[in-house]
């Protein structure tokens, strides 16, 4: 009961012991809580790395689902397929008035431009009769296109194609 009385209080070396238990306890949770919060920030980035992607799969489905039919003024609906880049007829959604483009056909554009890592969609209409030339440049150049879009962006592919096919001639890849 004396012991109780007493007035002493904590000696020097044990509040040094429990402030450095509290230290580890603490650096211990918020060592966790950090690695938590880390792992949370890379699952979203992955989520709308992935969100990206299916929206960029997504528009390229509806523009091949819209590819133009060849025809005996343009035998060929694919103008050009690389590995990083693609380009083929499609029907346009609005004829302008007074187009000679009689079947208003477009041609798109899916080009990875390696430099900056981004998937773009490129768009060429015309209004003439006959089709105007493929448009030259690096991917992404909006010179002779009449809308550029960056798709997806990121795009890591360690050099492999981003597109493949199943013929090595034009008129028969399907």
């Amino acid at each position: 009961m004396s012991r109780l009385r007493e007035e002493a209080g904590l000696t020097l070396i044990e509040l040094m012991l429990v402030s450095t238990l509290m230290l580890i306890v603490l650096g211990a949770t918020l060592t966790t809580f950090n690695n938590f919060e880390r792992k949370s920030r890379d699952n979203q980035n992955l989520n709308e790395a992935q969100d990206n992607a299916r929206r960029g799969l997504d528009l390229l489905a509806r523009d091949l689902r819209n590819l133009a039919s060849p025809t005996p003024l343009m035998p060929l609906a694919i103008d050009r397929f690389g590995p990083q880049d693609m380009i083929f007829q499609s029907e346009g959604k609005v004829k302008p008035a007074g187009s000679l483009n009689a079947l208003n056909t477009t041609r798109v554009r899916y080009c990875l431009n390696t430099t900056n890592k981004v998937l773009y969609r490129q768009i060429q209409t015309w209004t003439t009769a006959g089709a105007p030339a493929i448009p030259g440049g690096v991917c992404g150049n909006t010179a002779g296109w009449n809308t550029t879009m960056a798709v997806a962006t990121n795009v890591v592919n360690a050099g492999r194609a981003i597109f493949t096919y199943n013929a090595v001639d034009a008129d028969k890849v399907t």
